[in-house]
């Protein structure tokens, strides 16, 4: 009797599961999404995707990655890109100015316009250890440095030596004895530029011969190269192959990596690019990348040319504290500490575009936008600035 019972409940078990198995492979559920069809082994609360929509989610999941990983990149490749492409085809030494006056001379570059000469160099501080920048007398040298994501280190607004140390480098202990001021750059490489105020060529070029660069090492008897003007076309525009990434991946074996930027270290690795690693994507790597960089730059232009905020992104900065925003633009972060520093005047870095600074005096905040509005109090004053423009100058209109 006892086994006939056990042979009942065991069929009835077995009954069950049939059922049930029956009843799961039929809730199987395809979902159509923006990737295409996702399937799953039942519906879609209740299920685990199948072997083959696995593969398709990491494929798109590495894809996204790479496109926020290319507009991410974009300041930084178009610096060190332009590195590379300035020193190979100038011939440019480590620190040597380069003097654009032509147009022909400033076709190399995007955003150089047809009236300014520009000077301009990259530093490499492993080369040769700090560096010194010498502003000459008179007041008619303006200039400012920059590390490789654009951010700004510091202006040069007044005559002076100007010294430059490594992220891994110790400041000379003599060297404030000396009367050096002392900058220290965030990363091995830094952009340079410089305005020569006046509009007479032959002065402009006497102050080219007297602002100087060199090791500091080399202090006492420092060989300064002259000052190099292009004979022939070149181009320093960001690449649009697989250079771009190869690019992205030297850098960051050559650069310290930035705390804020640990995360995207990671979704980096899927890709193939890693601190410490030669980069070499596998096939499906390499498709992915090639994709990511079409939409990435369309993704690009799409933020440049059709702005998705009337208004622009407003960001919120205190200033009464010392901390500097580290997410802001070089533009930025110049107003707000210079704001903490002083109150009594505006300073923009000079790579800004042309903009306008609306500055209410005496308050305890300041409201910062991508047209450079900063309001921090409640009486108005409005200044407006020019691209490579060392300082803030009150507007006649007032407005």
């Amino acid at each position: 009797m006892l086994t006939k019972r056990m042979l009942m409940i065991a069929s009835s078990a077995a009954l069950a599961l049939a059922v049930t198995g029956a009843s799961l492979s039929a809730s199987a559920e395809t979902l159509d999404t923006r990737i295409g069809k996702l399937e799953f082994t039942h519906d879609f609360a209740n299920g685990y995707p199948t072997d083959e929509t696995v593969t398709k989610l990491f494929d798109e999941m590495d894809f996204q990655r790479a496109v926020q990983a290319y507009i991410w990149s974009i300041p930084l490749i178009s610096f060190e890109y332009w590195q590379g492409k300035q020193n190979k085809e100038l011939g440019l030494k480590n620190g040597q100015l380069a003097y654009l006056v032509t147009y022909d001379e400033k076709v190399c570059c995007l955003t150089l316009n047809v009236t300014t000469p520009y000077v301009q160099t990259f530093i490499d501080l492993r080369e040769d250890g700090p560096m010194v920048i010498e502003i000459p007398q008179g007041g008619e040298v303006r200039g400012a440095t920059h590390d490789m994501w654009q951010i700004e280190i510091t202006q040069m607004t007044r005559p002076g030596k100007y010294l430059f140390v490594g992220p891994y480098q110790e400041v000379p202990p003599e060297a404030e004895s000396e009367g050096y001021i002392i900058n220290h750059s965030p990363m091995n490489d830094m952009f340079v530029g410089i305005r020569l105020i006046p509009e007479d060529e032959n002065k402009r070029e006497e102050l080219l011969k007297n602002t100087k660069i060199y090791p500091y090492k080399d202090r006492k008897n420092p060989k300064v190269l002259p000052a190099v003007r292009p004979t022939k076309p070149w181009f320093a525009h960001a690449p649009r192959d697989m250079e771009y990434w190869q690019t992205l991946s030297d850098s960051i074996n050559t650069q310290p990596v930035r705390e804020v930027d640990r995360y995207i270290m990671g979704m980096l690795r899927k890709l193939g690019i890693e601190k410490g690693e030669p980069f070499d994507p596998d096939e499906r790597q390499t498709k992915i990348l090639k994709e990511a960089l079409v939409v990435g730059e369309a993704m690009a232009k799409a933020n440049d040319f059709s702005k998705r905020l009337e208004k622009g992104f407003t960001a919120r900065v205190r200033t009464g504290s010392s901390r500097r925003p580290r997410t802001l633009i070089s533009a930025l972060s110049s107003i707000s500490s210079s704001m903490a520093r002083r109150r009594g005047s505006m300073r923009l870095s000079p790579m800004t575009k042309p903009c306008t600074v609306r500055r209410l005096a005496g308050a305890k905040s300041t409201w910062v936008d991508t047209r450079i509005r900063t309001v921090i109090g409640s009486t108005a004053r409005t200044t407006t600035c020019s691209t490579f423009r060392p300082r803030c100058r009150p507007s006649s209109s007032g407005r």
